[in-house]
């Protein structure tokens, strides 16, 4: 699989085609901090875009993301998506 930017989730976030989205997510250790002080992760539930219910199955340590300057880096969020090269790519 190869690694994809955050803009295919936010267009999914904010249209029709919310189906096709996973309902599941890992997030970083720092993320998990701010929203659950003190409180286990996984499990937990938050709602992104027009109410999209996510549940938390992983916590990671830290997340390197190339395109993302490291300011608020550390709050960071992945949705296992995957996408065919006929979606993604193009000449």
């Amino acid at each position: 699989d190869e690694y994809l930017g955050f803009g295919p989730v936010v267009r999914a976030l904010h249209s029709d085609n919310q189906k096709e989205l996973p309902h599941t997510v890992i997030v970083t250790e720092a993320l998990a901090e701010r929203l659950w002080p003190g409180q286990p992760a996984l499990g937990k539930t938050f709602y992104m875009g027009n109410g999209i219910q996510f549940r938390v199955i992983g916590v990671i340590t830290n997340l390197l993301r190339p395109e993302v300057p490291s300011i608020g880096a550390d709050y960071s969020i992945l949705f296992p998506i995957r996408i065919s090269m006929q979606q993604a790519a193009g000449y």
